[in-house]
């Protein structure tokens, strides 16, 4: 039995719905589900929502109309969009002229912005069709026609009384369109060139001058088309961050009213500036950064970089592993010339073995400014801490191994940051199927739908083994002490088991030792 489209529409854009419908249960097999909506007859509704809920795919008519009530819990089109998103049924979007949903959607159906569909312009009504059953069968919810039998459009209720609008004129295209479709590039209306071009190209007949452009000009227009696609997604996603910006800082400016609260409104305020130092500007509407300045050694390194405060703890640790723009600083202030920054053991090793730099400083393997810097000794991590602290005037030192444990666990006892199973998808690391050859940027697994531990810290599993400040042995924190082996977190990169990925899992090396799959987090107490 053939399967069933949806078609979902605003009321405003039946004759629109319902000429695609038409036209489309002649291209395929499957029968096209249309409705008229009357919301005041449950009866009906219920029909309606049991005809989508056994669809195959929803095609989302996305009109001038279609959204304007969609902050309306009862908004039909909302509730549509919802019931198709629970169902997991895949919606295709009919982009009448080129729209797309806008960037403040209600969160219960924001996913259908990520949704696939096809722009469709009134003038090229049927190389629109074209191109709309091509998708449909593409994303194999649709099968070609093959019956000489009429398609059948299922409508419960007789369509408005409205009168029917008539088709718009349709556009001729052959090979004179060719001058158009290149005008639409250039004004950077990429998406009615490609339908130009693509019907062009599918026409065929064309002069072999004209063919051969036709084929030039639709790679670059696809593009084109994504590039703007994507910068569209960055604004969406930008936008989003914004209202999830200003959402997280209402109750914090509650917060510092009052004496009794003012100091978790210091900590809330210290994390939200860490999670959105894009909107710090513009959002701090009560100045907030002056009340509560943010920390002066945050303000010296290049990002990216933020100190995570650990609640109730009296310490905070480094939102990202130490990267090499950042350890470039304490090389350009002459750290490797200066005694005064390291331990008496250390200063001595770096003169042993006449250290000017990070081992593989100058590979571009491990030398990206937002890949941790790697190649450094603890020797070297203690000194750069040392240097940091002096240049801010804050107390900055390698986590303790309690410290760095308990910003990577919680306090819920979890085996890994993000929870208890492992995910090798959520962090750089060996582990089959997964197989890292080096270090990636600080922030590619950013997020708490990767790898961030319950305070937001990142890379606290893979990428590289973290020096902490623990004798591995004594468990002492004695900076000049002469422990023999010093304690390492996190596994790393080239690590091919989940175990060395545990919160809970110690490993140490000497505190000379340095390799690629070692380097350096910060604590500030």
């Amino acid at each position: 039995m053939p399967a069933k489209l949806f078609i979902s529409y605003p009321s405003e854009s039946w004759n629109f719905a319902q000429r695609i419908a038409e036209k489309l249960v002649n291209r395929v097999e499957q029968s096209i589900f249309i409705d008229y909506r009357s919301i005041d007859q449950a009866d009906f509704a219920a029909s309606i929502l049991k005809h989508l809920r056994e669809s195959d795919a929803v095609l989302l008519m996305v009109t001038e109309y279609t959204f304007e009530d969609i902050h309306r819990d009862k908004d039909w089109v909302r509730l549509e969009i919802r019931t198709a998103l629970e169902c997991e049924i895949p919606i295709v979007l009919v982009r009448e002229n080129g729209l797309l949903p806008p960037s403040d959607l209600p969160d219960d159906v924001r996913g259908v912005s990520r949704s696939q569909g096809i722009p469709f312009y009134r003038e090229f009504f049927d190389p629109g069709i074209d191109l709309l059953t091509e998708f449909l069968m593409k994303i194999r919810v649709a099968t070609p026609r093959v019956s000489s039998v009429p398609g059948k459009v299922i409508a419960p209720t007789p369509p408005p009384a409205s009168p029917k609008q008539e088709p718009e004129p349709q556009r001729v295209i052959n090979a004179s369109s060719l001058d158009e479709a290149a005008d639409l590039l250039e004004v950077g209306e990429f998406e009615r060139a490609l339908v130009i071009l693509e019907t062009m190209k599918k026409q065929g007949g064309l002069p072999s001058f004209s063919a051969r452009m036709v084929d030039e000009m639709i790679p670059k227009a696809m593009a084109l088309q994504q590039a703007e696609q994507q910068r569209r997604e960055a604004q969406v996603q930008a936008e989003q961050r914004r209202r999830e910006a200003e959402l997280d800082y209402a109750p914090i400016v509650a917060f510092a009213k009052r004496t009794v609260t003012e100091a978790s409104a210091r900590a809330a305020f210290a994390e939200w500036c860490s999670t959105y130092p894009e909107w710090i500007a513009e959002l701090d509407t009560h100045n907030l950064r002056v009340r509560f300045p943010a920390s002066r050694s945050a303000a010296l390194l290049p990002a990216p970089f933020a100190w995570v405060p650990i609640p109730g703890k009296g310490y905070s640790i480094a939102k990202y592993p130490l990267t090499n723009a950042q350890y470039k600083l304490f090389m350009d202030a002459g750290g490797y010339q200066q005694s005064k920054w390291w331990t008496k053991a250390g200063w001595k090793q770096r003169e042993s073995d006449k250290w000017t730099e990070p081992r593989y400083w100058k590979d571009a393997n491990w030398n990206g400014a937002e890949q941790p810097v790697v190649g450094v000794s603890w020797y070297e991590a203690v000194a750069f801490c040392l240097w940091l602290s002096e240049a801010s005037g804050e107390k900055i030192m390698l986590p303790t191994e309690d410290q760095w444990q308990y910003a990577a666990q919680g306090d819920d006892g979890r085996a890994f940051p993000w929870g208890n199973d492992w995910d090798g998808a959520r962090c750089n690391n060996s582990v089959k199927p997964f197989d890292s050859n080096q270090t990636t940027p600080v922030r590619q697994y950013e997020g708490k739908d990767k790898g961030d531990s319950p305070f937001g810290a990142v890379d606290m599993a893979g990428n590289v083994w973290e020096w902490c400040l623990t004798d591995f042995e004594a468990k002492t924190n004695d900076v000049n002490s002469n422990a023999n082996i010093r304690v390492l977190r996190g596994g790393s990169w080239y690590n091919d088991h989940s175990d060395f990925f545990r919160c809970d899992y110690r490993n140490s090396n000497s505190p000379h030792y340095w390799d690629n799959n070692r380097g350096v987090r910060l604590a500030l107490s």
